[in-house]
């Protein structure tokens, strides 16, 4: 019996502009030193508002495809 694997889409923090970083210590998600994990409830836009509207700005619509992402720390 295989286990499947799980891929989470990874951004990298450099690419953050200065108020999803603040938003990321607010949430308390790691962005300089260790990697981190959040997940993002698109049907909510008081979830992460700055991180949802970064994401979209950045990748367009189809990445509301995924709700888990992880952070190449700086």
């Amino acid at each position: 019996m295989f286990k499947s694997l799980k891929l989470i889409v990874e951004v990298y923090a450099e690419d953050f502009p200065y108020e999803v970083e603040e938003e990321c210590v607010f949430e308390e998600i790691n962005t300089h030193y260790d990697n981190d994990v959040f997940s993002i409830n698109w049907e909510d836009p008081h979830n992460k508002p700055k991180m949802q509207a970064w994401l979209l700005e950045t990748y367009g619509e189809k990445v509301k495809a995924h709700k888990e992402f992880a952070v190449q720390s700086t």
